[in-house]
């Protein structure tokens, strides 16, 4: 059985999934562009960690991939994983009880370093792209 605060937690999760896949459905043209400036873009006009997550995103639930790792290569595993951890939150939600083996299994076991994996690429793939930005050998996305 899950605690009240598991159970909504996997709602929570779901939900957000759901909200984040018609939000980028019903965008057009650059994925949000009108509603969302990159601060840090507006600042620099160089390209943040994150610079390009939102289209890629977009273009990767459109199954667009190969504009989706134009604009970010982290666009098609967030969709993924995000997907994954929000079908394991929904059906445990749904069935009341912890789902830690079986096909979502790996998800309650390797959270700690999806997570901080995530994290190590993000920065690492951010400081390689803000340095080629700065050197002049790459554009802003």
């Amino acid at each position: 059985m899950l605690t009240v605060s598991e159970r909504r937690r996997g709602w929570i999760l779901a939900g957000s999934f759901a909200a984040m896949v018609v939000l980028l459905l019903l965008s057009q043209g650059n994925a949000l562009g009108s509603f969302y400036q990159c601060p840090f873009r507006l600042l620099t006009g160089m390209s943040c960690f994150g610079c390009g997550m939102t289209r890629a995103t977009r273009y990767a639930i459109l199954g667009d991939f190969s504009t989706s790792v134009l604009f970010h290569p982290m666009g098609i595993p967030f969709v993924v994983v995000f997907f994954a951890m929000a079908l394991h939150g929904l059906a445990q939600s749904v069935f009341n009880r912890r789902f830690d083996a079986g096909p979502l299994g790996w998800l309650a076991r390797y959270q700690s370093a999806i997570w901080l994996g995530t994290l190590i690429f993000v920065v690492t793939f951010g400081l390689a792209r803000f340095c080629l930005e700065w050197l002049g050998i790459l554009t802003p996305v």
